[in-house]
C-alpha cells in the first residue's frame, strides 16, 4: 500500500536523521517500525489498564473495610532517604 502523509518539521527532521544515521534505509522502513512500536505498546497498555483497574477497585475496597491504610508518601520517602544516608 502506498500512503502519502504530511509531517510537522520536527518529525520530518527525525525521519531524515534516522535515515542519515544508517539505521533505516528509507522513510517507509522507519515509519513502519515506529507504527509497529506504537501499536504494540498501546495493546500492552490496554491490557495493563484492565489489571490496574482491578487492582484499584480491590485496594479501594480494602481501604474502606480497614484491611489497608493510606501511607503518607512524603513521610515514606523521607524515611527512605534517611535510611540511605
Amino acid at each position: 500500500m502506498t500512503l502519502q502523509i504530511s509531517l510537522p518539521q520536527n518529525l520530518e527532521s527525525m525521519v531524515q536523521n534516522g535515515i542519515a544515521s544508517g539505521l533505516y534505509s528509507n522513510a517507509s522502513e522507519l515509519v513502519s517500525e515506529a507504527l509497529e512500536c506504537f501499536f504494540s505498546e498501546n495493546e500492552l497498555t490496554a491490557h495493563n489498564f484492565t489489571d490496574l483497574r482491578e487492582d484499584i477497585e480491590k485496594r479501594h475496597k480494602n481501604l474502606k473495610n480497614g484491611e489497608e491504610k493510606w501511607v503518607d508518601g512524603d513521610a515514606f520517602f523521607a524515611r527512605m532517604e534517611q535510611k540511605l544516608s
